[in-house]
């Protein structure tokens, strides 16, 4: 667990998946809305499981995106 802390969750994506995760968050922030996603992460034992993630704009005062908020789930089981 140690090991995760204080990381960057890009990081923790699947080489693979990492282009497509990039350019949704491209689309998130050029659209100003929640978009949803599929991805494999990493384990910290080294394994990929596939995970879904909606991925949502907070915006400033400005209207453009200050950070995000993403909430994911492991949806392995149902593939």
């Amino acid at each position: 667990m140690e090991k995760l802390l204080g990381g960057c969750s890009f990081d923790l994506i699947d080489p693979k998946d990492k282009q497509s995760v990039i350019n949704g968050f491209k689309e998130i922030i050029e659209a100003k809305k929640t978009a949803k996603m599929e991805a494999h992460f990493l384990t910290a034992s080294g394994y990929s499981i596939l995970f879904e993630g909606v991925g949502t704009p907070v915006l400033g005062k400005n209207g453009a995106p200050e950070h995000f908020i993403v909430v994911g789930r492991d949806i392995s089981e149902k593939v």
